[in-house]
């Protein structure tokens, strides 16, 4: 019997961020959360 396998990777992330805050006051409010790749 042969066996055909294929490894995928799935990331299912998210972004905590607040478009009226500056870069600053968002990294410092969300942490690593805000994080624009997830």
């Amino acid at each position: 019997m042969i066996f055909i396998t294929r490894r995928l990777e799935f990331c299912a992330s998210h972004r905590l961020y607040n478009p009226s805050f500056s870069d600053e006051k968002n990294a410092a409010t969300f942490g690593l959360c805000n994080n624009p790749n997830g």
